[in-house]
């Protein structure tokens, strides 16, 4: 499996493009493992957290699994979330379910573009799916922006 989605904290507000690209720039943290896994849970509770690997959550259901990889900095801060997922309009639903109340991004390497988390899941309804660094909604990451 590679990874198919990268999530990231910017504290609800995607930075410009020059921010972004400066040289060693790095966005806040998640938080510890301890803490991301529980802002993840209260949301999606189907995530369930491996007893051998603590840095591993799945969630598989009929049609679909999904692997998060989380990993710690040598200061124990998670600084992104790797998702791999087998079924992507289910791993877009689930993680719509945190990535909106935590005001997390998704960073989509395929395109190369950045997804509001308001825009997960919405495979048919004639909006953008992906948000570019010039086309983020001007108003606060609440449902139906």
């Amino acid at each position: 499996m590679s990874i198919d989605y990268y999530i990231f904290n910017f504290n609800g507000s995607l930075p410009s493009s020059e921010i972004l690209d400066a040289p060693g720039y790095t966005p806040p943290p998640l938080g510890d493992i301890k803490t991301v896994q529980e802002k993840m849970a209260r949301y999606s509770p189907e995530i369930e957290w491996s007893r051998d690997d603590p840095f591993v959550g799945y969630v598989i259901d009929q049609g679909y699994l999904i692997e998060f990889n989380i990993s710690p900095d040598d200061k124990g801060m998670v600084q992104c979330i790797g998702v791999h997922p087998n079924g992507i309009a289910e791993a877009e639903a689930v993680m719509r379910k945190f990535c909106i109340p935590n005001e997390w991004y998704v960073f989509d390497p395929q395109s190369g573009e950045w997804i509001h988390p308001t825009r997960l899941g919405q495979w048919n309804t004639g909006k953008p799916r992906h948000k570019t660094l010039y086309d983020q909604p001007d108003s606060p990451m609440v449902e139906g922006v």
